[in-house]
């Protein structure tokens, strides 16, 4: 899964929303070694509604559920 990393820090699911602007890509290899390697990122619990992620070391980390 790729995620699009927005100018505001927000991270969400590339094949769930349209670029913009200033968007950096993390592509599938990045996305893995962040999300199950390091466990950098989690999934927000709503994620397959809106395709949200999170830093863990955030403030929304207790919106994330640990995706395996």
């Amino acid at each position: 899964m790729s995620i699009r990393w927005r100018v505001d820090g927000t991270l969400i699911c590339a094949a769930m929303s349209e670029e913009e602007d200033g968007d950096s890509y993390i592509d599938d290899k990045l996305h893995y070694q962040l999300s199950v390697v390091s466990r950098s990122i989690i999934a927000d619990i709503d994620h397959e509604s809106n395709g949200l992620w999170y830093w863990v070391h955030s403030d929304n980390f207790l919106r994330g559920k640990i995706e395996c």
